[in-house]
């Protein structure tokens, strides 16, 4: 069983996704969760992979460095790619920042 970003449950069975029926006994709250994504599904979804990706390089070269195995091109290399994550999380916050302006006009 799996989750995903809006909270959608999933059984998993080989390589096909079966979406779990709608709990008719189920509080308003988690039925509002296992509805369609919303723009804020979104926008959370797309902020939280250059996060993982941030995560992942960085305990990645904590991984190797603990095991002596960590190069300093490959160090390099994987702060780069953390910074250019970290760039395009900014900007994402950047278009959330222009739209929220937008919508107060």
């Amino acid at each position: 069983m799996i989750t995903d970003i809006a909270y959608r449950t999933f059984y998993v069975v080989g390589n096909a996704r079966t979406p779990r029926s709608v709990n008719r006994d189920a509080t308003p709250a988690t039925r509002a969760r296992t509805s369609e994504p919303t723009p804020i599904d979104d926008l959370a979804h797309r902020i939280s992979q250059p996060l993982a990706a941030i995560v992942a390089y960085a305990r990645g070269c904590q991984l190797r460095l603990r095991n002596q195995t960590l190069q300093p091109a490959d160090l390099d290399r994987a702060l780069e790619d953390i910074a250019q994550e970290a760039l395009r999380a900014g900007a994402l916050l950047g278009t959330l920042r222009e739209t929220m302006t937008e919508q107060k006009k």
